[in-house]
């Protein structure tokens, strides 16, 4: 997809192309994401799923948060694409800049931060939905705590039992 955008910005000289990339990329991931959550595959949970453990629960919310921030990115991707035209200088911070430059601008400046603020926010909230584990004393704890402690995580943890299964069989 970067190659064809990029190859179709170069050959027709607008930066149209690049630009409604990243749009059409953010878009077809939330998409997929939802279509996973209908389906009942949840992308995160399978790709992370041996590293962290969350509850079902946990892993939905988390990839549902994630698909509408992917849909607000395409928006604000359109926005700020669709308002500042490349043929226009527009005087922002006593900087003279085409509306390509303030999409790179707003891509570098907002757009990335917000993104790593947004998951590290998202994963710290997610440790509400770590799965308890037994400790020594037959109480529970998170996976956070047995990591601390060093404790070893049960199989049962490892692998949780299928659909409607008793865990602790």
């Amino acid at each position: 997809m970067t190659i064809v955008f990029g190859a179709l910005t170069i050959i027709t000289g607008d930066p149209m192309w690049v630009q409604i990339k990243v749009t059409i990329f953010n878009a077809m991931f939330a998409l997929f994401l939802f279509v996973g959550l209908w389906f009942n595959h949840n992308f995160f949970e399978y790709v992370f799923g041996k590293t962290f453990h969350y509850t079902k629960q946990g892993w939905n919310t988390f990839t549902r948060s994630f698909a509408w921030f992917f849909v607000m990115t395409a928006i604000l991707n359109e926005v700020v694409r669709l308002t500042f035209h490349d043929t226009q200088v527009y005087n922002v911070f006593g900087h003279e800049m085409s509306g390509v430059n303030i999409w790179i601008v707003f891509k570098i400046a907002i757009i990335m931060p917000m993104s790593g603020l947004y998951a590290w926010l998202l994963t710290r909230w997610m440790q509400r939905h770590h799965l308890p584990i037994p400790d020594e004393d037959g109480g529970t704890a998170t996976l956070a705590a047995a990591a601390a402690t060093a404790q070893p995580i049960p199989e049962h943890i490892k692998r949780p039992a299928a659909h409607g299964a008793d865990p602790g069989n």
